[in-house]
This record gives C-alpha cells, structure tokens and sequence, in this order.
C-alpha cells in the first residue's frame, strides 16, 4: 500500500536491500525487492531454492541448503535453512568487522 512506498523513501538513501524468504516467493518479500532494484539498491537475496522470483529479482543471491543438514535438522526439527542463515550472516559480519576472508 501506499504507506511501503513512505518506508521506501527512507531507503532511497541507502544502497542495499537484504530480503530473506524461505521459498523465495513470498509475495510482500518479492514485491519490496523489486521495488528496491527499481530505485536503485543492490538487492541480497537469502532462500532455501535456486530457482525463485526473489533470487530472479536480486543481485546477488545465496541459496542456503545443505543436504546433511537438512538431513541432520528432519530428526530434530530444526529448520537448515535457519541455520544455514545464521551461520552466513554471522561469517559476512566477521569479515565486516575483521577485513578477513572467510
């Protein structure tokens, strides 16, 4: 609605727009990300799938499945995906932080 583009406007200032969906198709998700490339931000995508509408919208896109993970995650009902998530955010944080290559 009327009230994203108010939220978008203080993006505009910004030059990366991070989206997160499991699937890759979550309406809301994929329509903000196309709304940043529009105005010009480079658009991370993080999902569980190669192929999606949000990793065909971003610029940069990393799948996150492992299938020993998955595998690993079924029998104690954690989710690899959020795993996998955390552990990527946490190792581009360190070399943010640190300047080192991971």
């Amino acid at each position: 609605g009327r009230e994203n583009f108010a939220d978008f406007s203080l993006l505009m200032r910004q030059n990366l727009f991070i989206a997160i969906s499991r699937s890759g198709e979550t309406e809301q998700v994929v329509e903000k990300a196309q709304i940043a490339r529009n105005i010009g931000m480079t658009v991370v995508a993080f999902t569980r799938a190669s192929f999606n509408p949000l990793a065909n919208v971003a610029d940069l896109h990393f799948r996150l499945h492992d299938d020993a993970i998955h595998f690993a995650a079924k029998a104690g009902e954690v989710s690899s995906f959020e795993s996998n998530l955390v552990l990527l955010i946490d190792l581009l944080l360190l070399r943010a932080t640190t300047g080192n290559t991971v």
